[in-house]
């Protein structure tokens, strides 16, 4: 089950999102339909913690599965790949610990596959980054 209660959120002294409540019970599908700014984007953002909500509340149940994928995907360009997947990981609340071992885990998973397709300087170049990593973070 998923409850929005009262969501509101406010950029520039305007409310994007304006005291939204509705509820998605288990086995319902669910979409937002409206046009360019009305808030749909902000709101899923809201129930998966990407941005704070400023008043109301989000409920959702311990078993509740929610995809997003952003129409255009946005990674700062100052942030390197570990800073990037370390910042969204934070956001989900998962330990520095628990956060810096999936990280590194999975550039050994890509070093792996990499291994597999290209040649072998290129391969060491990428260890050499992820020693870098392991020992910076």
């Amino acid at each position: 089950m998923l409850e929005c209660i009262n969501l509101t959120k406010i950029y520039n002294k305007k409310a994007v999102v304006n005291g939204l409540s509705f509820r998605v019970n288990k086995g319902e599908i669910f979409a937002f339909l409206g046009s360019n700014g009305a808030g749909k984007t902000t709101t899923i953002k809201m129930i998966l913690g990407l941005v704070g909500i400023d008043k109301g509340e989000v409920k959702l149940s311990q078993n509740v599965s929610i995809g997003y994928s952003p129409e255009t995907p946005y990674f700062p360009p100052f942030l390197t790949g570990y800073e990037v997947l370390d910042y969204y990981a934070g956001v989900q609340k998962i330990s520095k610990k628990e956060r810096k071992q999936e990280i590194v885990s999975l550039f050994e998973q890509q070093a792996q596959l990499l291994e597999n397709a290209v040649n072998t300087d290129d391969v060491d170049n990428i260890r050499k980054h992820i020693i870098k990593y392991k020992k910076l973070n």
